[in-house]
């Protein structure tokens, strides 16, 4: 039994020790699609003696080969969707420090593992555009924190901007000078690894075209007003009103249409009619329309109706605001700059009907009816009309005085006697006067009126 233990140790003296266990890491690599040609390369935080192979879903393996201390990469053509493993040995014992393994395709995909965790890849749901004067990033995907966005004038090589955004949209400003730029959109994670990046180029003016014709007026009292587009080509549209979407995005042939935008708020409505391109490139047709349902604040000085006068001009005043346009009886009068207006109405006899409008742009309307009714005047008297009358009074005064006179002579008179006369006489007839001085009737011959002069005959 000594001489087997002594046998035991003779030969644990000359077998060599085995060297510590090789320290080991397994990183899987979630590949979201085929690609045709992929590298995959791994980087060590800390430099050390690393091998390592590639082994796809099915099982084939792949050997990475040695760069530097740091890094390793094996390529890979026909590369197919799933769960791939990266194997990592290290010669040392240590345990393997932090690594990072990356894939880059032909179609620009990008995949960065760290530990078994992903920190960069495609970014779902991503899209550029052109919005106007702007360009905008949008995505959609939740597990990108960051991302790095950067907007350089090609002309110049000048940067727009550079931002780092998590609001999963940005839209950045473009000057009208500039004609042609480049957007980078890079996740933060995945900064400066080769690959990560996506660039896009756009001509500032590549935009869709159509003809839209909005109302001609600013101010609408309607709920509706009605649009004209003319397409140039099949193109997508919608409409916002208030940054609010009021008709989502539909697509429309090449053609004429008329479209029947509804107007909400009251007040202020930005109305943004966007014609949309195959490219995604988005122009708008802007208009501002003001909703007014208040119509003109129309007062009058004073309460006019059911009013009586005799004169034949009749003044009305009052003040207006908020107007465009105001009337009275369909006559279009201009109140001065403060709205104060005074209107001078010819009044026939009779009741006078009046209306006044007032009205705004909108076509709200403010109206005011009134009765005023004229009274027939009492005619007065003008001077001729005095003078007739005075001639009158004395006339007929006159004549009274003279009729009684001669009626008191008529009754104090003797009775008349014949008078005989002889000599020639004219043809004409006698004819009597009671001018005499002593009361009694004077016979007046032709011969005295006209003054011819007779002699008597002697016998």
């Amino acid at each position: 039994m000594k001489r087997v233990l002594l046998f035991l140790a003779l030969l644990l003296m000359f077998i060599p020790l085995k060297a510590d266990a090789a320290a080991k890491k397994v990183v899987d690599v979630d590949v979201p699609k085929d690609y045709k040609d992929c590298t995959f390369s791994i980087d060590f935080d800390d430099p050390g003696d690393y091998s390592a192979k590639l082994i796809d879903p099915e099982g084939a393996k792949y050997k990475f080969q040695k760069i530097d201390d740091t890094k390793m990469t094996v390529s890979v053509s026909d590369v197919f969707e799933g769960k791939w493993k990266v194997k990592i040995k290290s010669e040392a014992a240590d345990p393997i420090g932090h690594v990072k393994v990356s894939l880059s395709a032909s179609a620009s995909a990008k995949t960065d593992i760290v530990d078994n965790i992903s920190v960069a890849k495609d970014i779902s749901g991503l899209v550029t555009y052109l919005k106007n004067k702007s360009v905008v990033v949008e995505w959609t995907d939740d597990s990108v924190e960051n991302v790095n966005i950067k907007v350089t004038n090609l002309d110049t090589q000048e940067t727009i901007a550079s931002e780092t955004v998590s609001e999963k949209k940005y839209e950045c400003p473009v000057d009208d000078a500039v004609r042609n730029v480049s957007v980078s959109v890079v996740p933060s994670q995945s900064e400066g690894v080769d690959g990560a990046e996506k660039v896009f180029k756009f001509s500032m003016d590549s935009f869709p075209t159509a003809e839209v014709t909005y109302p001609d007026f600013t101010s609408t009292k309607e709920n509706f007003i009605t649009v004209t587009v003319t397409l140039d080509d099949d193109y997508e549209t919608m409409v916002y009103d208030n940054d609010r979407v009021i008709m989502e995005k539909q697509a429309f042939e090449k053609g004429s249409y008329k479209y029947e935008i509804p107007i909400e708020d009251e007040g202020v409505n930005d109305i943004e009619l966007f014609v949309i391109g195959k490219d995604g490139n988005m122009k708008s047709y802007d208009a501002q329309i003001i909703k007014d349902v208040t119509a003109p604040e129309l007062t009058l000085t004073e309460e006019y109706d059911g009013m009586t006068t005799s004169e034949q001009q009749f003044v009305i005043s009052g003040k207006v605001t908020d107007y465009t346009a105001m009337r009275v009886n369909d006559e279009t009068i201009t109140p001065s700059t403060d709205g104060y207006f005074e209107y001078t109405l010819n009044l026939h006899d009779g009741e006078n009907a009046i209306k006044l409008e007032a009205e705004d742009e909108a076509g709200n309307l403010a109206e005011y009816s009134m009765t005023i009714v004229k009274t027939q005047a009492s005619k007065g008297l003008d001077s001729s009309d005095i003078i007739l009358i005075v001639i009158t009074l004395v006339g007929g005064v006159g004549a009274y005085f003279y009729i009684k006179n001669s009626s008191a002579k008529k009754k104090e008179a003797p009775p008349e006697k014949p008078s005989y006369f002889s000599g020639a006489q004219s043809d004409d007839s006698m004819k009597t006067s009671m001018d005499s001085d002593d009361g009694l009737p004077r016979i007046v011959l032709p011969s005295q009126k006209t003054g011819s002069k007779f002699k008597r005959k002697n016998r």
